[in-house]
């Protein structure tokens, strides 16, 4: 699976990323994510939705004042795409 590319930026997938999920959509999540806390180590994960990914969602959630599912959801990916 492939993201699709708007002004930039992947558009959301059209579904909530989780826990589990392997594709090119969380190799994204994770690449925003290691810019935004400055820590590479995320990307060991290299597209699939680990515990790395998981905690690093929630602590974005958390700095936003989002609700903390550890779900990547419309509103976490605007967010991201954002920052």
């Amino acid at each position: 699976m492939f993201c699709t590319f708007i002004t930039g930026y992947p558009m959301y997938p059209g579904y909530d990323l989780a826990l589990g999920e392997n594709n090119d959509y969380v190799k994204y999540v994770q690449e925003k994510l290691a810019l935004f806390f400055n820590n590479p180590n995320i990307l060991r994960e290299h597209g699939y939705f680990g515990p790395l990914t998981l905690l690093h969602v929630l602590m974005f959630q958390h700095v936003f004042d989002m609700l903390e599912t550890g779900v990547v959801d419309e509103t976490t990916w605007k967010k991201l795409t954002e920052v």
